[in-house]
């Protein structure tokens, strides 16, 4: 049985800063935040292929699978043995969430750390499992502007790119983490304005770590010499910024890198969830809805922009293959069975 480590989600919308902060905080001896491979996002869906995880075989495969997937991460988990045999012997119960705990745990013990942070903004939506599984996560919901979150995720090549679709996944993501934290984190949780958090990350971050029952270290700052941000930027065009300091002029520069249209259909979704977190807005919050039209013509048009991203961006696509094999094998060993 393993010692008891803490645990600290961030959670949200990705393209928030998260590196940023994931990184700063793992200069702490006492955090543990490795790059995450969406451990809970990736193989949830996959988890009708293991059937009847009470079967000891099947548990200990999908441990397997999903140690061999956390080894194919694009940013490498330096100084982590996947031990299979530690891993199930970590795990409280045959659950997905467990597995996910497990290995976050072994990492952190190899560091000496007594909390283990997961950067996965989307464990937003598995925060009843994890609960259930009793957990009790420390969360930090990291709130950015929408809209530069969208004209930064029409540069990466992940997630959505038509405007339309990105103002709906900001706006619901945002609604579902104050939604978590108002049921399960009132005295374990942290709301941090990424705007406030690049101003001054110690005047930001301080009070946050003091509920977590930690305290600054100056040496955070120094985060983009380390060997974590290195390999971090190396592996992805998404995150060479982190191998350099602190900039608090990275904002409000939608107006410059989306369309005036782009703006105004950002706003006519999610304009009232700006205001709620303290944005301004440019344009009239009541306009009339889109058309089943209109929305068909955003989704043909955001299809082609993702994949259009893929082709373009072959550094950060080809660093992901070694996870799509794994995944692939997954897929194809069940279709065989």
């Amino acid at each position: 049985m393993a010692n008891k480590v803490g645990s600290i989600l961030i959670i949200g919308t990705q393209r928030s800063g998260s590196n940023l902060l994931r990184i700063m905080i793992n200069q702490l001896k006492s955090i543990e935040a490795p790059h995450p491979p969406h451990i809970l996002l990736t193989f949830s869906p996959l988890m009708n292929l293991y059937g009847d995880l009470s079967v000891e075989s099947n548990f200990r495969l999908l441990i397997d699978d999903v140690a061999r997937f956390v080894e194919a991460n694009p940013v490498k988990w330096v100084h982590m043995e996947f031990d299979r045999e530690k891993i199930r012997s970590y795990c409280e119960s045959n659950t997905l969430v467990q597995v996910f705990k497990a290995i976050y745990q072994v990492k952190a013990e190899m560091k000496g750390a007594s909390f283990w942070c997961c950067k996965s903004m989307a464990n937003l939506y598995f925060a009843d499992a994890i609960e259930q599984e009793g957990l009790e996560p420390f969360y930090i919901h990291l709130v950015r502007d929408g809209r530069d979150v969208a004209a930064s995720f029409k540069r990466a090549i992940v997630g959505e790119k038509h405007i339309y679709h990105l103002a709906k996944q900001w706006q619901n993501e945002q609604a579902i983490a104050t939604s978590v934290i108002s049921r399960y984190g009132k005295n374990r949780s942290a709301v941090l304005l990424y705007e406030q958090f690049i101003e001054d990350p110690e005047k930001s971050l301080s009070p946050v770590l003091e509920k977590i029952g930690l305290k600054w270290d100056n040496a955070m700052l120094n985060y983009f010499t380390s060997d974590e941000a290195k390999n971090t930027a190396a592996a992805g065009e998404m995150w060479k910024n982190v191998v350099r300091p602190v900039d608090n002029t990275n904002k409000q520069h939608y107006s410059e890198k989306l369309t005036p249209l782009d703006i105004e259909i950002f706003e006519r979704i999610a304009g009232e969830t700006l205001l709620q977190f303290g944005y301004e807005t440019h344009y009239p919050l009541n306009a009339a809805p889109f058309t089943e039209e209109e929305v068909k013509a955003f989704d043909h048009e955001n299809e082609l922009l993702k994949n259009q991203a893929r082709t373009l961006l072959v550094k950060d696509a080809t660093a992901r293959i070694p996870q799509e094999k794994v995944l692939s094998d997954i897929k194809s060993r069940r279709a065989g069975n």
